[in-house]
């Protein structure tokens, strides 16, 4: 059953980086998000688990370098850059009822100047799978000098006017508008992670994040994540730690688990 992509309220949605890389890929990539220093060895491995790549065609996948499985099989890994790859990751959310998905762009300067093949794949795969998606922009990296409000209009204005985002069929709204994800705000100035003593960094991008869903043509549903902790007694009187919040159409709850501190809490 096609999703409806008139609102995310309800709907099951999944973050999707499709940050895993192979030499040789349709981006002429070195290994990425697989292992470090460019090494399929051991030492270099980035992952926490192996993946299942039974439902892959083998034609899809690559060899891990000299790597055996237990079985003492040749181990094997995909590239995201792939489009039959992405394709059946959207196939296993129509499967087991997943509704769509964000996809990740990173904030900086050089977004508009590497392959857009991920974009691609995940636009052509939810339109195949008729499930939802829309972007994701990752400004966890940005400093205070930076302007994240520049950066984000320059790429959402490409994604309008070139890559044609909006239309997508399958392009996630709410109320009537494009739902932009921003995630990673600045949890220890908002969240109370700060040392004492010292003042709390606020990107340039964040506190204008507001300005850029309004003045996009029609506006935006802008949705924003926040640190569970941000849900706490203690946050809640501190309107300067959450106040990100306040101004996003729509809200998600980062649920990282948190290690409890000397109280139990």
């Amino acid at each position: 059953m096609a999703v409806n992509p008139s609102s995310v309220k309800g709907k099951l949605m999944i973050g999707y980086q499709g940050w895993f890389r192979t030499p040789g890929d349709r981006n002429n990539s070195k290994w990425f998000h697989w292992f470090r220093n460019n090494a399929a060895t051991p030492e270099n491995f980035t992952i926490d688990m192996w993946p299942d790549t039974r439902e892959y065609n083998p034609a899809w996948l690559v060899n891990a370098g000299n790597l055996q499985t237990r079985g003492g099989a040749q181990a094997q890994v995909f590239s995201a850059t792939t489009p039959e790859v992405v394709c059946k990751h959207f196939d296993w959310m129509q499967r087991y009822n997943i509704d769509g998905a964000y996809v990740q762009r990173f904030v900086h300067e050089n977004n508009l100047n590497t392959p857009q093949t991920v974009l691609t794949n995940v636009r052509n795969a939810a339109e195949a799978t008729r499930r939802i998606w829309a972007v994701e922009y990752d400004v966890s990296s940005l400093t205070a000098d930076e302007s994240g409000y520049s950066l984000i209009t320059r790429d959402w204005d490409w994604l309008v006017n070139s890559f044609r985002v909006l239309e997508s069929p399958q392009h996630a709204h709410q109320n009537g508008k494009p739902v932009v994800f921003i995630w990673g705000l600045p949890f220890k100035a908002f969240c109370g992670s700060t040392p004492p003593g010292q003042k709390t960094s606020r990107p340039k991008g964040v506190a204008t994040g507001r300005h850029f869903s309004r003045k996009r043509t029609g506006g935006l549903a802008r949705k924003a994540s926040r640190p569970g902790r941000c849900r706490s007694a203690q946050d809640a009187a501190r309107p300067d730690r959450c106040r990100f919040r306040q101004d996003a159409a729509l809200s998600k709850t980062w649920s990282q688990p948190e290690r409890a501190g000397p109280e139990g809490g």
